[in-house]
């Protein structure tokens, strides 16, 4: 299962590539191409404020094509594509469809990796609360009693 901001990238991204053939964490031996691969992101955490904490995301997603030009135009039009939004991906709920939100992505990189193979990297923070425990609230008049008692 992945979470909504991963699943808004996956889906702006293929968009932005003109739909390349998606796979998912493993490349079967014969993929057609031209192809984007999304492997597993890297994820580090970190505490963000009193109240919460921040996941610190790394993910180096490839293109492949028949030759390393085409993947490099796939991988140029998404960053492109990212840039335009002013790197904003807008998020998708369960059933795909756009929300009112979005994630910021930090400036994305392009870099070759072998002949047919480009690969964009992208990086950004995503912050949640720490889980609550429900403390009871007191009441006026025990803090009231507790005063008069001293």
């Amino acid at each position: 299962m992945i979470n909504l901001e991963i699943a808004s990238i996956m889906k702006f991204l293929i968009e932005a590539a003109d739909s390349p053939h998606p796979y998912y964490h493993n490349i079967p031996e014969n993929f057609l191409i031209p192809a984007i691969f999304f492997p597993q992101t890297i994820i580090n955490s970190r505490g963000f404020t009193l109240g919460t904490y921040a996941l610190e995301y790394s993910w180096h997603i490839k293109f492949f094509a028949k030759d390393t030009q085409l993947s490099q135009a796939m991988a140029f039009a998404s960053a492109n594509a990212i840039q335009y939004t002013r790197n904003r991906i807008p998020i998708i709920d369960v059933s795909g469809n756009l929300t009112d939100n979005f994630l910021r992505l930090k400036a994305p990189s392009i870099r070759p990796v072998s002949d047919g193979v480009v690969q964009l990297s992208l990086s950004w923070e995503s912050s949640h609360y720490y889980k609550r425990e429900e403390i009871p609230a007191m009441e006026i008049l025990e803090l009231i009693k507790f005063k008069t008692r001293g």
